[in-house]
């Protein structure tokens, strides 16, 4: 049996816009161990919030499985999962001032997933409310507050409390600290380390910047156009990813471990349309290293070594 905490197998789905069908997510398959942070990057467009919204059950996936725990919690079935499974598996999403209701207090969002589970008498919810608000690093009093009288920063830490209120094993992390400056990303980032070891979760923290994966991430899952480019350990990719799109991403972080004119160039240009995917690899588009074969034939994903996968002809 397998010890996976999530596994995704083969996933794929699909999206409409303007009369076209197109796969935002596109055979994808992970895993992620109990205990673990799997990073997920890949520019915006690439399938990553799909994906993490598919897993969450807010996209129904057009084939494929998820299974939680060893349950088979794909969207299909999610009315079968029960309350139970759904405790066990939170979000944090990207945009704090979209995802926080401006129109009830701190304290009520937090509590909220505790009374539509409901769980805990009155006097338990209000204590244990107090409490992950105090463990996010807010005032005492913030409970009794609306959002908008807090700083960008301090509304993700209501955010991070809502998610942590149903004790959950796995917190999916979108883009958590992009919509924050540099100095309150670190404080974002500090906290949610510091709670994945006291509350014992797992994440699967979702990014398009790879040097906040890294700090974050014993492995990760690059993505591009909705499927797989790479994954492998957060460090090995870091000083030795093989795909071009992978280096490209690194090339563009200052001080980053790729810096040749040839790969920096490969991060220049836009994303093409998921509507009309390139045929062959879907990076040649934009690859310096492009050669016929690329424009024909798609690449599979393939071992290069332990924990190393590579969907490269030339990797």
């Amino acid at each position: 049996m397998s010890t996976a905490l999530l596994e995704v197998r083969d996933l794929s789905v699909v999206h409409h816009k303007n009369g076209h069908a197109f796969r935002a997510v596109d055979g994808v398959s992970l895993t992620l161990a109990r205990g673990e942070t799997l990073g997920l990057i890949g520019e915006s467009g690439c399938g990553k919030s799909s994906l993490a919204r598919a897993i969450m059950g807010l996209h129904r996936p057009a084939a494929g499985r998820i299974l939680f725990d060893g349950a088979d919690i794909t969207a299909r079935k999610w009315r079968r999962r029960g309350r139970a499974v759904a405790r066990r598996l939170q979000m944090i999403f990207q945009d704090p001032q979209q995802s926080l209701n401006p129109r009830i207090t701190v304290g009520r969002i937090v509590e909220e997933p505790l009374l539509v589970h409901g769980m805990r008498g009155r006097g338990q919810r209000r204590a244990l409310v107090k409490s992950l608000l105090e463990k996010v690093g807010l005032a005492p009093d913030a409970g009794e507050r609306l959002p908008h009288e807090f700083s960008g920063g301090q509304r993700q830490r209501i955010g991070i409390a809502r998610a942590l209120a149903l004790t959950p094993d796995l917190v999916i992390c979108d883009e958590p600290v992009s919509a924050l400056d540099l100095s309150v990303q670190a404080q974002v980032l500090n906290l949610l380390a510091d709670l994945q070891d006291e509350f014992k979760l797992s994440y699967l923290f979702i990014s398009h910047d790879l040097s906040v994966v890294r700090h974050m991430a014993g492995r990760v899952v690059v993505m591009y156009l909705g499927r797989i480019v790479e994954t492998g350990p957060a460090a090995l990719l870091w000083d030795g990813g093989r795909h071009p799109y992978t280096r490209a991403l690194i090339a563009a972080v200052p001080g980053g471990a790729v810096s040749t004119s040839r790969e920096r160039r490969a991060a220049l240009g836009d994303i093409p349309s998921p509507v009309d995917r390139p045929r062959g690899c879907a990076f040649h588009t934009r690859c310096p290293f492009k050669q016929s074969i690329c424009m024909e034939v798609e690449p599979p994903l393939r071992g290069v070594g332990d924990s190393h996968a590579v969907a490269c002809h030339f990797a």
